[in-house]
């Protein structure tokens, strides 16, 4: 029964050539558009959930708190706080302290080669047991135990030792000793909240295992199951508050390491992040899209039914049932969906390079069979639900009054056609404004005056000492 279905949903699509190539591109649009935003959406919910146990890794932050009562939220944190942590609680598996650039640029040597670099930071050799990194070369366990060692990305090493193993060579830093290579790591992922190139160990910046007042550093410990947070965030205050020696106006709290690119704007974050109503906001379009290409297609098929009526009124006089019709038509409109994703998915590779360019990503149609299947399975059911009433509206047809040329359920079909209309030129007109405002906004910023002419500035970078 599938095969005769597929071969005459192939027969009628072939007979109907111009209103087939109708119906495919202007759905193969809709779902290009709607792969790309699921991509992106994609994107923004996977950032730091490639790290192993994801879920029980946290940030520790603080609020500032005024005298007057007023907060500032802060994603820093006292140097002290971590290791206080790994040994005071005993849910904790492992605590890490960062320390970034905070904006310096270090002069990194090696032979003849010199380079200016932002990404050097510091961390405790417990770093990679909060965070998940591959490592190429070198041992996790025994990365950052000196400090004079440094742990460097893949591209790096293939900046200063090209195919050389990285391993023992030494690297000078302006301002520090110099630094031995213990390791080469895979690049930081993209899908990370913060990047770095050169990971320098915790311990060359001295001892600030007891200092509470200072808050250059940033914290992070993983438990070892979830934590409820305000029951966390008042232990943390506890252990701050017995070790501070009468230090006031922090307000210690967690946030989950996976929340904070979507849901994080502190003070001093270490990379700008997203916001999470930019989610809510591509999904609302990404669904109108698709609907407005849905309601398209039933409007196209309905429209042009009375060209079919004949056919499916023969179809019941020789013994066809409604139910086998309905099927026939269904098979047809899911034919019509998978081949207009396999068109969409040719623009949106296309589109993609300019789409990247825009949101300065990396995303790719390729490299997940995931997301491949799921856009197979989404197809078939938009096929079925699209393709649900103009099936049943034809296989409603009355073998009688078609071949007599009349059909009473035309104006149904009509009143519906019009409301489906209405409903997709509001979404359409909907859309439309909200481009406009947002281009225009965009415009603004690129062409508001900024009170300098930037083209008569000249930035002077100098490389800095790290302080102790």
């Amino acid at each position: 029964m599938i095969s005769h279905h597929l071969k005459s949903a192939s027969r009628s699509i072939g007979r109907n050539k111009i209103y087939t190539f109708i119906n495919v591109f202007g759905l193969a649009i809709g779902m290009a558009c709607t792969l790309l935003i699921v991509l992106f959406i994609k994107d923004e919910l996977s950032y730091d959930k490639q790290n192993k146990d994801s879920a029980n890794i946290y940030r520790v932050v603080h609020d500032f708190v005024n005298h007057d009562g007023s907060r500032l939220p802060d994603a820093t944190s006292p140097a002290a706080l971590a290791p206080a942590m790994q040994k005071q609680f005993p849910e904790v598996s492992a605590a890490t302290r960062l320390y970034p650039n905070w904006g310096r640029i270090y002069l990194v040597k090696h032979g003849e080669k010199k380079l200016q670099e932002e990404g050097l930071y510091f961390a405790d050799a417990s770093f990679f047991d909060v965070f998940t990194v591959e490592f190429v070369q070198g041992n996790a366990k025994t990365a950052l135990n000196d400090a004079k060692s440094i742990v460097i990305t893949e591209s790096a090493a293939k900046k200063y030792f090209g195919s050389d193993n990285a391993i023992g060579k030494v690297l000078s830093i302006d301002g520090m000793d110099d630094k031995q290579v213990t390791a080469v790591i895979k690049d930081v992922p993209a899908n990370s909240y913060f990047h770095f190139d050169f990971l320098g160990s915790f311990k060359a910046l001295g001892d600030h295992d007891n200092i509470w007042g200072q808050y250059n550093y940033y914290t992070y410990v993983k438990t070892n199951a979830p934590i409820n947070l305000a029951n966390f965030g008042r232990k943390i205050q506890a252990l701050y508050d017995a070790n501070s020696h009468n230090l006031t106006g922090s307000s210690f709290w967690v946030q989950r390491l996976t929340d904070i690119h979507l849901k994080s704007s502190l003070k001093w974050e270490l990379e700008s992040n997203s916001d999470i109503s930019y989610v809510y906001i591509f999904t609302l379009i990404g669904i109108f899209i698709v609907l407005i290409a849905s309601i398209n297609y039933i409007n196209l098929t309905t429209a042009t039914a009375s060209a079919r009526a004949k056919e499916i009124g023969i179809r019941k006089v020789i013994g066809g049932l409604k139910k086998s019709i309905v099927s026939q038509l269904l098979t047809e409109s899911v034919l019509i969906s998978l081949m207009a994703l396999a068109c969409a998915f040719c623009i949106a590779q296309l589109l993609l390079p300019m789409v990247n360019e825009i949101t300065a990503k990396h995303l790719s149609l390729t490299n997940s069979i995931s997301f491949l299947t799921c856009s197979i399975l989404a197809t078939l059911m938009l096929g079925a639900v699209a393709g649900i009433f103009p099936a049943l509206y034809m296989a409603s047809f009355k073998p009688v009054m078609v071949l007599k040329g009349f059909k009473s359920n035309e104006k149904g079909a009509l009143n519906l056609r019009k409301s489906l209309v209405v409903v997709q030129f509001t979404i359409s007109i909907f859309l439309i404004i909200g481009a406009i405002v947002i281009s225009e906004q965009m415009q603004f910023i690129r062409s508001a005056k900024l009170g300098l002419n930037t083209d008569k500035v000249v930035v002077l970078n100098k490389s800095s000492d790290v302080p102790n």
